[in-house]
């Protein structure tokens, strides 16, 4: 059977923003062009180490403002800018990571020297907490649209700009004692940034995540609807904890013709484990049932990517960016049902599934100036999306031998194919207008093969 899932997407969007060129959307170490040095002279002070542009569409705070606190990452500055807290994504109590296929022209509206990260697994919130406060140059809110950009905007974005001059290497730590019903559990969060000649690095190691596990103790009653009688009771337990060993490593090295490579890693090794006891009680009967629920999880993540940033002649830029991601997840789940009853056969049940999933991304764009105050941008994208997963059903017999049960479709293969082409043109209408149109074309095609179904 041909079948096959075929999407096309045409979107065009144009928004009229207050904007000004952003001052280190290109290489930090760039020379200022004369819109910059123009942003510069008429700048407005707004309170120590805080200024804003002339139109007030970019408002930067210098490292200075941030003495006065007490502060150890990016993390903690952008706590006391006002919306940067917002920004950040609350992911860390799962450790999920983005559902999103491929990258797409949006995303986190947080960047690292105009660019975004060269991950998907590397949330922002991760990646803010392993940068060193101490690198931090200053912290630029940018209200609006502008040229040079790795994201479009969605209203407001958040511009890191780290020092260049670093001297020597620095380094945090952060440790963690939670108590979750069973045992207290430790957890902690260790980084360290230094350079070496033209290439800048960061590695870091976390264990936890922090808050990690959690105890629920119900208990519930059940009434006859007609006389309001209690007949049934239930006590219920459910303790659960994860655990999470995640290593992170980036880096990037600045050439002398002003080509920008950026190269990032991620492993991570993740486990979770949740029981939940049933005690259920019928009024008047001393015979009690006992319902357990044991399921288990562990994965195995990793990821590396890279971007390279090519100058071309004296204004075009291209842009290339690459990544691998690999994970792999293997889920049991136990049911068990027991009685006081004399003579009861305790029945059981037991599901085993095991899953691999992969993903390629290939994202290349060109941009140059048409006019003084025109900027083009012309792109291509293709990923490609794979999902490899079994799920087994057995029964658990009495002499704990396991008899499998048929289950429909428990082998899968999927497999997803796309392709974007993507254009965003940029006009500077006045000091204080900006016009950006945008112009995408999605084609994807997802195919599905097992041992009952098969559509590819």
């Amino acid at each position: 059977m041909q079948a096959g899932k075929q999407q096309f997407i045409v979107a065009m969007a144009a928004a009229i923003l207050a904007a000004v060129p952003l001052v280190s959307a290109a290489d930090p170490g760039d020379p200022p062009t004369s819109s910059q040095t123009s942003n510069e002279s008429s700048k407005r002070a707004l309170a120590t180490g805080v200024w804003t542009s002339a139109d007030g569409a970019v408002v930067t705070y210098e490292a200075s403002f941030f003495e006065v606190y007490t502060i150890v990452s990016a993390a903690d500055m952008l706590r006391w800018v006002p919306g940067g807290a917002a920004l950040l994504p609350d992911n860390r109590r799962r450790g999920r990571g983005p559902d999103k296929r491929g990258f797409g022209s949006s995303g986190d509206q947080i960047l690292i020297n105009g660019k975004r990260i060269s991950g998907k697994s590397n949330d922002i919130t991760s990646a803010m907490q392993r940068i060193q406060a101490s690198i931090v140059a200053r912290i630029e809110v940018i209200r609006g649209t502008t040229a040079g950009l790795d994201v479009r905007s969605e209203g407001t974005l958040i511009n890191i700009v780290l020092t260049e001059d670093a001297s020597g290497g620095s380094g945090s730590w952060q440790a963690h004692s939670g108590f979750y019903g069973e045992s207290p559990e430790y957890d902690g969060l260790i980084s360290y940034s230094n350079t070496a000649g033209k290439l800048n690095y960061l590695i870091s190691a976390e264990l936890g995540p922090y808050n990690r596990g959690g105890r629920q103790d119900r208990f519930e009653e059940f009434f006859t609807p007609d006389t309001n009688t209690l007949f049934e009771q239930r006590d219920i337990e459910r303790p659960e904890l994860e655990q999470q060993l995640i290593l992170n490593t980036s880096g990037n090295w600045s050439f002398d013709n002003g080509d920008v490579l950026n190269l990032n890693a991620r492993f991570a090794d993740k486990e979770k484990e949740e029981t939940e006891t049933t005690i259920v009680t019928i009024v008047g009967n001393p015979d009690t049932e006992k319902l357990l629920n044991v399921s288990r999880e562990d994965g195995l993540d990793w990821e590396i990517g890279g971007d390279l940033e090519n100058r071309i002649g004296s204004n075009g830029t291209l842009k290339t960016r690459l990544i691998y991601s690999n994970k792999t997840n293997d889920e049991s789940e136990s049911v068990s049902l027991s009685s006081t009853i004399p003579g009861n056969v305790p029945s059981k049940s037991l599901v085993l599934s095991d899953s691999l999933a992969t993903e390629s991304i290939v994202r290349s764009s060109y941009s140059w100036p048409l006019t003084g105050n025109q900027n083009l941008e012309l792109g291509l994208e293709g990923a490609k999306n794979t999902l490899d997963k079994k799920v087994r059903l057995f029964e658990v017999l009495a002499d704990g031998s396991l008899a499998p049960i048929d289950v429909f479709n428990s082998d899968s293969d999927i497999e997803e194919n796309r392709y974007e082409f993507f254009s965003t043109h940029f006009w500077q209408l006045r000091e204080d207008i900006a016009l950006e149109s945008a112009l995408n074309f999605e084609y994807s095609k997802i195919e599905q093969s097992g041992v009952d179904i098969d559509n590819a």
